[in-house]
């Protein structure tokens, strides 16, 4: 079996999420990372775009599949989460 090594690039960073948006095409999935900011009681909503995630679709659909299992997981351990079908889109 080959080995395998990985290394961070000298620009790597974390990045916290708690909004995206995404586009497709038939080549590639892009993935914007963003935060969303409520000021003024719910009145002004600002999207503050951290960073673009671009993946083959092929990629896209094997993360979807490990993020789904980890949810799974993870709801297994600690109960449902709960989505609000009004905010949650």
């Amino acid at each position: 079996m080959p080995s395998e090594k990985r290394e961070r690039s000298k620009d790597f960073r974390f990045i916290f999420a708690n909004a995206f948006n995404v586009k497709f095409s038939d080549n590639d999935v892009a993935l914007t990372l963003s935060n969303h900011h409520v000021f003024g009681g719910e009145k002004d909503t600002t999207y503050v775009d951290e960073a673009v995630l671009m993946m083959t679709p092929k990629t896209a659909k094997l993360l979807t599949r490990i993020l789904n299992n980890i949810v799974s997981e993870l709801e297994s351990q600690i109960g449902p989460i709960a989505l609000d079908p009004e905010t949650d889109r």
